[in-house]
């Protein structure tokens, strides 16, 4: 979704190798390497207000989920990278296709 809304071609083939995405899905520390696609990548301390910006510009944003504090996850531990599409007081909505 990303990289729909920015324009930029990515075979998903392609994001699966570049982005070493596994049955966890896509680790949020391989990010940075969208930058060999021309993606301008930054990573910094987020903030609901900062997310809430982003989000009202129109732009999906890419954050880190610790699993470890999500109990579906039944303690598996990893820095996960999601797609929020929007939010309000009472729910993330994250993109499946992510």
């Amino acid at each position: 979704m990303v990289l729909r809304f920015l324009q930029v071609p990515a075979e998903y083939t392609r994001l699966v190798r570049l982005l070493e995405i596994n049955e966890l899905g896509a680790p949020f520390r391989h990010l940075q390497r969208l930058q060999s696609l021309g993606v301008n990548v930054t990573v910094s301390q987020g903030t609901l207000p900062r997310i809430y910006a982003h989000l009202a510009d129109g732009a999906p944003c890419i954050v880190a989920v610790e699993t470890r504090e999500l109990p579906y996850w039944e303690g598996i531990d990893s820095s996960h990278a999601v797609v929020v599409r929007g939010m309000n007081s009472r729910y993330v909505i994250i993109d499946p296709e992510n």
